[in-house]
């Protein structure tokens, strides 16, 4: 009997792989480089990047204060990442929202709140429309 599984290196499963890097721009221009955890897209149609990057903090440990790394995730938008050369997203696991999904599949126009009239949010309305 063949101890080869497809799939599997010398009967072990395959490592998973690490998550690719990937530059994020804060909001004051700082760049980092952190992990690429997924992508979303949100209902607008805007795809966001589930982020991750590592660092200090502080823990207090059997009464000793101690430092340590700490991985930081968060959701960035698509206009503030920017992918490395020569580093492949391929596997990067994504999402879309359904409403995006109708919307290309039916060229549908996107919905907006319906807006209320001048009068109304101004209070004109219950004063004679002044």
């Amino acid at each position: 009997m063949d101890d080869d599984v497809a799939g599997l290196t010398g009967g072990e499963p395959p490592a998973p792989s690490a998550m690719p890097p990937i530059r994020i721009r804060l909001h004051d221009g700082q760049e980092l480089t952190g992990r690429l955890l997924y992508r979303w897209q949100g209902s607008t149609g805007t795809w966001f990047y589930r982020v991750s990057v590592t660092l200090w903090a502080s823990a207090r440990i059997g009464g000793r204060d101690l430092h340590e790394s700490a991985d930081v995730e968060f959701d960035v938008s698509q206009t503030h990442v920017t992918p490395i050369d020569g580093v492949s997203y391929r596997d990067v696991p994504l999402t879309r929202h359904r409403d995006a999904i109708v919307r290309g599949r039916t060229g549908r126009a996107q919905t907006s709140p319906r807006r209320r009239p001048q009068a109304e949010r101004t209070g004109h309305a219950a004063e004679g429309g002044r």
